[in-house]
This record gives structure tokens, sequence and C-alpha cells, in this order.
């Protein structure tokens, strides 16, 4: 499979996981499934890349919540709404599923870059994320997490705050 071109997160009860369907320039998906234990361990580094400067894509310092929800705000209302992509047509090309047992997370000022590895070593295509678009997956998972009525201590206010409705009703 290309290069990711555009991905849709959502929980799947019969699974009780997460699915990130990834889509490359092609039009092949590739689907990488994400079990609460992953995330659980996966989330707290990518929500600590907004809190301390040495980790932190843009070279963020540590703000204030105030300011760390207006640029969490922000970057949900940038959200543009797309048609999700389509995990079980038997029209478009697949890549074998993914179940995800561990991930690379790779920082660097102007991104955070996830490679998801299978058990046996075979690895997603790199999905990599801005400042602005880990925040908004951030959102997206949160809202996940809501939906499977998964607890998850970790999540910080600035994430946590009510989104307006319409902003809700755009992320994928």
């Amino acid at each position: 499979m290309q290069d990711v071109t555009r991905f849709t997160t959502e929980f799947v009860a019969d699974e009780d996981r997460i699915r990130v369907a990834l889509e490359g320039k092609g039009g092949r998906v590739r689907l990488v499934w994400l079990t609460r234990r992953m995330l659980m361990l996966l989330l707290p580094r990518l929500i600590d890349a907004f809190g301390s400067s040495d980790a932190a894509p843009e070279r963020i310092a540590a703000r204030p919540q105030a300011q760390q929800g207006f640029s969490q705000q922000a970057a949900v209302s940038a959200i543009q709404r797309q048609q999700p992509v389509r995990a079980a047509t038997p029209d478009i090309p697949r890549e074998p599923d993914l179940l995800a047992w561990g991930v690379d997370v790779q920082k660097d000022p102007k991104q955070v870059l996830l490679v998801f590895k299978s058990k046996d070593g075979t690895q997603s295509q790199p999905l990599p994320f801005s400042p602005a678009a880990l925040r908004q997956w951030l959102a997206v998972l949160h809202g996940q997490f809501a939906k499977a009525e998964w607890e998850a201590p970790f999540w910080p206010a600035w994430i946590t705050a009510k989104a307006p409705q319409d902003v809700v009703a755009k992320l994928n």
C-alpha cells in the first residue's frame, strides 16, 4: 500500500476495538485494529507531546489549560467534513488487516509519525500528524472512547471540554 492519503477512526462494538481504516493513494485500504490496552499506553504519550518542550511538536512549551483548550478548539473547528474510508466493500482493494501489537512513535518539531506493528512484525504505512492534525485525532479518539464507554483517567480538561455540536458532527 502506498502512503496514506486519509483515514477514518471508529469504534466497532462487535470487536470491542477501534478500527482505523487507512486509504492509500491507489485507493487500497488497510484496517488497523487498536485495542483498549494499546490505546491506554499510546494516548498518554501523544497527549504529553503538547505538555513538554523537549518532546513536543512545534516545540510547544507547557501551557496553561486555557491556552491548550483554545488550541484544541481551534484544531477541532478546522476539521473538514469528508466521506469516511469504506472498510467493507468488495470493489475496494484491501491489504491484510493489522492488529496493532505495538507502535513506533517518532516526534520532531513539525510532526508526530506513527507506525503500527503486528505481533509478527508487519507494519502499517506511516501515519504523519501535524500538531493540529494530532489534536483533531485526539478529539476523534476521545469521542470513540465515549462511544465505547471506556473509562480513561488520562484525558486532560482541554480535550474533554464540550465542543459545539456542529463541530462534533464533522468528526470521523
